[in-house]
């Protein structure tokens, strides 16, 4: 937004900050104002350039896909372990379940 409205502000500033000025672009001017600030508080003096951001991108991407292969490891892994978990989980039911079986069979003797 800052260099869309970039050109109205230095119109307004050469025309020594006219009041007829602002009155027909206030909307640009404030929002200059404010992306002006916010690059400020971020200590931004330059914006990046198109190529810059490009590249950055790509590399961000080319991450991204790297990382997702490792996710998608790590999701079979979590199945798997699940699955695991299950059946440990039954073999255990079905241990107890024979325990109270034999118990009482042992009582009814």
């Amino acid at each position: 937004m800052h260099s869309k409205t970039r050109e109205v502000y230095t119109q307004y500033r050469k025309a020594g900050y006219s009041k007829k000025l602002l009155a027909e672009h206030e909307g640009d001017i404030i929002i200059h104002k404010a992306a002006k600030k916010a690059f400020d508080d971020q200590g931004m003096k330059k914006l990046p350039t198109e190529k810059i951001l490009s590249s950055e991108y790509a590399q961000l991407l080319a991450e991204k896909k790297a990382a997702y292969a490792g996710y998608i490891a790590a999701q079979i892994e979590m199945r798997n372990l699940q699955i695991y978990k299950a059946n440990v989980e039954q073999m255990l039911m079905l241990d107890s379940q024979e325990e109270r079986t034999k118990e009482r069979q042992h009582e009814e003797k």
